[in-house]
């Protein structure tokens, strides 16, 4: 339930958040450019690999009070968006954020990996992506609708009190003597498993903040662009599970990895070469049912290779993931104010997904 309503929020004041920016963010009516609006992101990505590195040092971490407060700054960036305008948007409403992200996902991330064994971790994975998968089939047609009826102001609220309700259930639900010592550790993992896991947020941070951006290009009125996301999300299904009880029972969850970049990278590049509204949304909702299977394994693989230390796999992960999502963004910004198309510059996520292929798994950690 913790997850799901996250989720919620994520898929519907989230998703249209760059939108927003897009299309009121400097004032009713004046959005920002497409080299500007993915500075959100990208400050809010740099900020996330920052303030892990900050909560490694700490001797211990509370997980309650963490997973807490990371929803409280998540929804303070969303009512900072509810009632501002202009340039603090993109510069310092991401700092909320961007530390929302490891204050919430290490502690919960961590606990996943604690929770779950060799024999049933991909399973139990795939159970969780596939509830951010149903919300966002639901959210984003909400979203719309909310936005259609009430405006943005409305839907960041709405995002806000999803996560007010969501800290009562941390509170409430998660052992407060839960105490987690976070390090980075790249060593344990393997040069190539780092660096899949650093490519795959380089795919990721380009999917974020330009996939709402190019559709934007095809569909411009609320309402549409919630269906459409709503396509989007419904097209990843529950796929997720039969692949990870699958990969639970042969363990060699590389193969699986490298299936998931490959389709995904060909499908990336159906999304940067579609000219039209259908071939955009067959590319995308292709990329969509695949696109979560590589991110999926990379994370079983590393809780197999660190399962006696779960908190540095969360922390290492964190880390390598908003590193690669701040990269590749900022990549993306220098070359949409040289002139190059964002579809145009999407041809890059391809090219990160077919690098994730280096990652190799437990039994080859070298």
């Amino acid at each position: 339930m913790i997850q799901a309503l996250v989720a919620l929020a994520g898929s519907s004041a989230g998703t249209f958040g760059i939108i927003y920016l897009a299309k009121d963010g400097i004032a009713p009516g004046q959005g920002f450019s497409y080299a500007e609006a993915p500075m959100f992101y990208l400050f809010g990505f740099l900020f996330a690999a920052l303030f892990c590195t900050v909560m490694s040092w700490r001797p211990s971490v509370r997980a309650k009070t963490s997973m807490a407060l990371g929803l409280l700054t998540l929804g303070t960036a969303y009512a900072g968006m509810a009632v501002l305008h202009g340039y603090v948007l993109v510069t310092v409403i991401p700092f909320f954020y961007g530390i929302s992200i490891p204050l919430f996902y290490l502690p919960f991330n961590a606990l996943i990996v604690k929770r779950t064994k060799p024999e049933n971790r991909g399973m139990r994975m795939g159970v969780l992506f596939l509830v951010v998968t149903v919300t966002g089939v639901i959210a984003p047609t909400l979203a719309g609708q909310i936005i259609g009826a009430a405006g943005y102001a409305t839907l960041f609220a709405f995002g806000f009190a999803c996560l007010l309700v969501d800290v009562v259930l941390v509170l409430f639900f998660i052992n407060g003597e839960h105490k987690l010592v976070f390090r980075i550790n790249y060593a344990s993992f393997g040069r190539r498993n780092v660096a899949a896991m650093f490519f795959e947020g380089c795919y990721e941070g380009l999917s974020i903040a330009l996939i709402p951006l190019i559709t934007l290009l095809f569909v411009k009125g609320e309402q549409q662009l919630g269906y459409i996301f709503s396509v989007f999300a419904l097209a990843g299904g529950a796929m997720m599970l039969v692949l990870g009880f699958t990969s639970d029972r042969i363990r060699r969850r590389h193969l699986f990895m490298w299936a998931g970049a490959v389709m995904s990278s060909v499908f990336a590049l159906m999304v940067s070469l579609a000219p039209n509204l259908g071939s955009f949304v067959a590319g995308n909702s292709l990329l969509q049912l695949t696109g979560s299977i590589a991110p999926l394994f990379i994370f079983a693989m590393m809780a197999d290779i660190g399962e006696d230390d779960p908190a540095s796999v969360s922390a290492t992960r964190e880390v390598l993931l908003n590193s690669g999502r701040a990269f590749s963004l900022s990549l993306y910004v220098v070359a949409a104010i040289a002139g190059v198309g964002i579809q145009t510059a999407f041809i890059a996520a391809s090219a990160f997904l077919l690098l994730m292929l280096t990652g190799r798994g437990k039994d080859r950690v070298a």
